[in-house]
């Protein structure tokens, strides 16, 4: 997970005319966080014991856990709506700012919080696999 992290700061702090410059390189980093937090919320919506094709206990997410994960993906997702509004202000030919670097940390702490939540199990494992920057 912290090679998600890593991945995700580092393509927010590369400014690369290659890529495009920083606004395009931080638009790269909103799509990239919302499809982990996408795919992190599928797997766990897949999970929840007593859902058709949930794992039996101690494999599936509990109730009052799926509460907890909802909240923070509640919280996640909004912080990926602040930093498309930060990238959408920013001018265009300036490096990104530092609060761009402070969202991508907060989300990816808040990704792995949820990650810790959710019982180990081959779901996860892949979950994890599909995530981490090769």
């Amino acid at each position: 997970m912290r090679r998600i992290l890593a991945a995700l700061v580092l393509i927010s702090l590369t400014s690369c005319a290659s890529l495009g410059g920083a606004r395009h390189v931080g638009t790269v980093s909103v799509v990239t966080a919302e499809s982990t937090l996408g795919a992190v919320q599928d797997t766990e919506m897949l999970l929840v014991c007593a859902k058709p094709g949930a794992p039996s206990a101690p494999l599936c997410v509990p109730q009052p856990i799926h509460k907890q994960i909802s909240a923070k993906l509640a919280v996640a997702f909004g912080l990926v709506s602040d930093l498309a509004k930060v990238i959408r202000a920013a001018d265009p030919n300036a490096p990104m700012s530092s609060q761009v670097t402070s969202l991508l940390a907060s989300i990816s702490k808040l990704i792995q919080d949820i990650l810790a939540l959710i019982p180990e199990s081959q779901q996860k494992v892949n979950l994890r696999s599909k995530l981490e920057v090769k």
